[in-house]
C-alpha cells in the first residue's frame, strides 16, 4: 500500500464522517478515479475498511478501524516534532513555496499552530550554515546549498526508519517516485560486473543516500562541487559512473554530473565488505591497530571489549576502509554526527581517544566525521557490553490464548534484549504480583489493584503508542539505576571552591584557562592538566547541542578526582554550539570508572530542557547537585 493510500485512511479516520470523492481528491490533489482505485486497494487489504455511499461518498468503518488499531498505524502527525518532520519533507520534496493554508488542511491544525512549528523549524535550521527559510504571504520555501539540503533530508528519512533501519522495504517505501528495490538490483548488477561487494549492514545508509540523490536529481538539483584528488583512479569511481548511466535511462535524467559520481564513489570506498582484498600492509595495520585500541580503551576507560569478537572483526574492516580513504584523500560527511555526539557522549569520547591512536599510526589527521563513524561501531559494542541489564514485568490479560499469543509475540520481538516477562496472569491472579516482585506491570485490561508497582495499560495488539510507553518505562528504570550509582559519588566530587556562577568570559579558551588554573591552584590536578585539556578540544570540541560542554584532559592528570562547574553569565561559542554550562572533569587514573558513570548519567538527563534551565539557575554547588539528582 502506497503513502497516498495511507494518507487517505488517515483523513477518513480523523474525520469520522462522510466525505465525497471530489473532496478527497481535492485534499490529495488527485482525480476522482484515483480515489476510487485507492479505496478498492485499501478495502482489499483491510477487508472493507472504508464504506461507500453513492450519495454521501466515503467514510471509515469505525468498528474495523478500532479492531486493527488504525490510529496507531496510520495517524496524522500529532506532536510538534512530527509536524515539523512532515513540513520539512514537503519543503525538501517540492523545492518550491509551500502554502501554510495547505499545511493546515493536511495536518488538521490551526494557523497559529503552523506558525509555531515554523518558528521551531527556523531555530533548528541554525545548525546549517547555508539553509534559510523564506516566508512570503503565508508561503514558505527552503533555500540553501544542495549538500546541506541532502544532509537534512537524509537525517529526516533516517529518523523515519528509526527502530527498523535494516528493513530495506521500509526504506524503499519512503521513495514514491521510483522503485528503490529495483535501483538496488541495478546496483548489485554493477557490483557483480566489477567483482565488488559491500558490508550488509552498510546497505541501508547507502540506499538512503542513493534514493535522496536520485530524487533530488529528478528535480534538477545536483551536487556541484565535490572533488578528491585521487578518487578517479579507484574502481569505485567506475562503478558509480556505470550505475548512474543506467539510472539516467531508468529515470530519464537529463544528466548526472561528475561530482555526483565522485561523491558516490567516496561512499563506496568506505563500505567494502570483509571479503575485499585490501593490500597486505593495510590488513596488518588494521589488525595491529584494533589490538592496540582494545587494550588502550581498557587501560584508559576501564571498559573491556576484549571478549567482543564481533566488534573487533568489524573494527578491522572499518579501519581498512578508513586507511584507504586517508590514502586517497577522501573525506566523508557523516549524516549522523550531531545525533551520534548527542546520543553517545561517552562513546564519542572513546572515538576521540582512539582517533589519536590512529593518527599516530598513520601520521594523518582524522576528521570529526570519521570519529562519528567510529562511534557507531563503538556504540553497538558498548550497548552489547551493557546488555546484561534486564528489567522484569508481569503481563495481565484476559484468558484468551490467541490474544495472549499475539501480545506476547509482539513484546518478545521488540523488547527481548531489555525485558523479561516473568509471568502471564489473568485478571483474578493479581494476588501473585507482590510475590513475583516485578519492576512494572503490563496490562491489557482495566487494572485498579492497590500497588506501588508502576502500571502500563496497552492494547492486545501492542501498537506503536504502546511500544512507546514500554520504551519510556524501560528508559525511566534505567535512568533510576544510573541515578543510584551517580548519587553515590557525585556529592564528594563537587564543592563550592570549584563552582563558578555567572562567570564572565568572552571565549571557550578563557573559560578553560580560568577553570583549569583554579583546579591547579587548589592542588587538585598536576601541571599537565590544562595542556592536555586544550589538546582534547583541538581533536573534537566537547560541546553538545543542549548548550553544555564537558571538557576534560586526554590523560589522567588529577591528583584528586573532582568536578568543576561554571555557569556562564552569557553563552560563549564552543565549536558548533552556544554554551552556557561547563562541566570540567578531572579524574584520577585509579578512579577511571567515574568517567563512565558521569557520562552515562549526564547523557541521560541532558535532553530535558526544563531540567537544564533549572540547572543553569543554581547559584551554588549544593543547589546544582540537588537539581541534577532530583530530575523528576
Amino acid at each position: 500500500m502506497n503513502e497516498r493510500c495511507k494518507k487517505l485512511i488517515t483523513i477518513l479516520n480523523t474525520q469520522r464522517n462522510w466525505l465525497t470523492g471530489k473532496e478527497l481528491a481535492g485534499l490529495l490533489n488527485v482525480t476522482d478515479r484515483t480515489i476510487r482505485h485507492d479505496i478498492d486497494t485499501i478495502n482489499k487489504e483491510f477487508n472493507g475498511l472504508i464504506e461507500s455511499n453513492c450519495r454521501f461518498g466515503y467514510r471509515i468503518n469505525v468498528n474495523k478501524a478500532e479492531s486493527i488499531q488504525l490510529i496507531d498505524h496510520q495517524n496524522i502527525p500529532q506532536t510538534s516534532d512530527d509536524r515539523i518532520k512532515y513540513i520539512l519533507n514537503e519543503l525538501l520534496r517540492t523545492g518550491q513555496f509551500v502554502s501554510g493554508y495547505a499545511l493546515e488542511n493536511a495536518l488538521f491544525v490551526s494557523d497559529s499552530t503552523i506558525k509555531s512549528d515554523f518558528r521551531k523549524l527556523t531555530k533548528m535550521l541554525e545548525e546549517y550554515s547555508s539553509l534559510k527559510l523564506i516566508h512570503e504571504d503565508n508561503r514558505y520555501r527552503l533555500e540553501g546549498n544542495e549538500e546541506e539540503k541532502r544532509l537534512l533530508y537524509k537525517r529526516l528519512l533516517t529518523k523515519e526508519t528509526q527502530g527498523d533501519f535494516i528493513n530495506l522495504q521500509k526504506i524503499a517505501n519512503l521513495f514514491t517516485q521510483f522503485d528503490l528495490l529495483y535501483v538496488k538490483e541495478v546496483l548489485d548488477e554493477v557490483f557483480n560486473e566489477y567483482d565488488f561487494s559491500i558490508r550488509d549492514e552498510t546497505y541501508p545508509m547507502l540506499m538512503i543516500h542513493i534514493g535522496v540523490a536520485l530524487q533530488r536529481m529528478m528535480m534538477f538539483n545536483y551536487v556541484q562541487k565535490f572533488s578528491s584528488s585521487n578518487i578517479k583512479t579507484v574502481k569505485e569511481y567506475l562503478i558509480a559512473k556505470t550505475f548512474y548511466e543506467r539510472m539516467k535511462k531508468y529515470l530519464h535524467l537529463q544528466e548526472v554530473n561528475e561530482s555526483e559520481s565522485m561523491l558516490l564513489a567516496s561512499l563506496l570506498l568506505g563500505k567494502r565488505s570483509a571479503d575485499f582484498r585490501a593490500n597486505r600492509d593495510v590488513i596488518e595495520i588494521a589488525k595491529e591497530l584494533t589490538i592496540k585500541i582494545v587494550v588502550a580503551i581498557n587501560d584508559h576507560y576501564d571498559i573491556d571489549f576484549s571478549g567482543d569478537v564481533f566488534f573487533q572483526n568489524g573494527l578491522i574492516v572499518h579501519l581498512q576502509n578508513l586507511i584507504d580513504r586517508v590514502r586517497h584523500n577522501v573525506q566523508l560527511s557523516n549524516v549522523f554526527l550531531a545525533e551520534v555526539k548527542k546520543s553517545y557522549p561517552l562513546v564519542f569520547d572513546l572515538s576521540v581517544f582512539i582517533g589519536h591512536i590512529i593518527e599516530e599510526e598513520l601520521n594523518q589527521p582524522i576528521t570529526e566525521d570519521e570519529l562519528g563513524f567510529l562511534t557507531v561501531h563503538l556504540g553497538a559494542a558498548y550497548d552489547r557490553l551493557n546488555m546484561n541489564t534486564f528489567f522484569h514485568a508481569v503481563l495481565i490479560q484476559p484468558n484468551s490464548s490467541m490474544m495472549n499469543s499475539v501480545c506476547l509475540t509482539r513484546l518478545k520481538e521488540k523488547f527481548s534484549d531489555r525485558l523479561i516477562i516473568d509471568a502471564l496472569l489473568g485478571y483474578y491472579d493479581q494476588g501473585r504480583i507482590d510475590s513475583l516482585g516485578p519492576d512494572f506491570i503490563i496490562t491489557t485490561v482495566p487494572f485498579d489493584a492497590l500497588t506501588t508497582t508502576p502500571i502500563i495499560n496497552i492494547s492486545m495488539f501492542v501498537g506503536s503508542k504502546d511500544e512507546f510507553k514500554i520504551f519510556k518505562m524501560l528508559n525511566d528504570l534505567e535512568k533510576e539505576r544510573l541515578k543510584t550509582t551517580f548519587d553515590s559519588f557525585i556529592r564528594g566530587l563537587i564543592n563550592q571552591n570549584c563552582y563558578f556562577y555567572n562567570l564572565e568570559a568572552e571565549s571557550y579558551e578563557e573559560v578553560l584557562n580560568i577553570m583549569a588554573d583554579n583546579l591547579y591552584a587548589l592542588n587538585l590536578v598536576n601541571s599537565d592538566f590544562k595542556a592536555s585539556t586544550f589538546d582534547r578540544e583541538k581533536r573534537a570540541f566537547t560541546s553538545f547541542a543542549y548548550g553544555y560542554a564537558i571538557p576534560h584532559a586526554l590523560d589522567y592528570c588529577a591528583k584528586q578526582s573532582c568536578i568543576s562547574i561554571a555557569i556562564l553569565k552569557k553563552p560563549v561559542r564552543w565549536g558548533d554550539y552556544d554554551t552556557k554550562l561547563v562541566v570540567m572533569l578531572a579524574i584520577k587514573e585509579n578512579e577511571k570508572s567515574l568517567l563512565k558513570i558521569f557520562f552515562d548519567w549526564f547523557g541521560s538527563i541532558s535532553d530535558d530542557d526544563g531540567l537544564m534551565n533549572r540547572v543553569i539557575s543554581a547559584d551554588n554547588s549544593q543547589k546544582f547537585i540537588e537539581c541534577i539528582l532530583d530530575n523528576e
